[in-house]
């Protein structure tokens, strides 16, 4: 049996980008004391969608714009800044953290991620450490359909 939150929740333990309406929903959910803004008017669930969509994205891409990113977390220009310039501020405070792994080149506007074994992307080496875990993947898959397949007929 399935909670109404189970598929945010299984995209959040997946790293899968959250869509608003998926976010919406779930807001819809909770109490109103849950939703409380914070001093620059957002709400602790928007940063903390944001910044999982934005690990989400660093799985996704190699780099990305500042402005693609400020439009893949929802953000939107205001008297605050532009979307690009929040998208920034948000990898920067996740880069600073350690929370994320990248740099940010600000004259191109654009934010460059870093797999999590270090290696920059667009190397060689970033390549094949993603054929790697693609075929690991893959096996895991294989071995999962073999032993589902055993328990449903086994030999007698």
């Amino acid at each position: 049996m399935e909670t109404e939150e189970y598929g945010i929740l299984e995209k959040m333990f997946l790293d899968r980008l959250l869509s608003p309406a998926e976010v919406d929903a779930f807001a819809s959910s909770l109490q109103p004391h849950q939703l409380a803004q914070t001093a620059d008017g957002s709400t602790v669930l928007t940063k903390a969608v944001n910044e999982h969509n934005l690990l989400a994205a660093s799985r996704l891409y190699e780099n990305i714009s500042t402005a693609a990113l400020g439009a893949i977390l929802g953000l939107s220009d205001s008297k605050d800044g532009t979307a690009a310039e929040k998208a920034e501020a948000y990898a920067a405070k996740m880069l600073q953290e350690g929370r994320l792994k990248g740099v940010i080149d600000q004259i191109e506007g654009v934010v460059i991620f870093e797999g999590q074994d270090g290696v920059k992307a667009g190397t060689a080496g970033s390549e094949l450490r993603t054929w790697d875990h693609g075929v690991q993947g893959l096996v895991e898959d294989v071995e999962k359909c073999a032993a589902a397949i055993s328990e449903s007929f086994p030999v007698r």
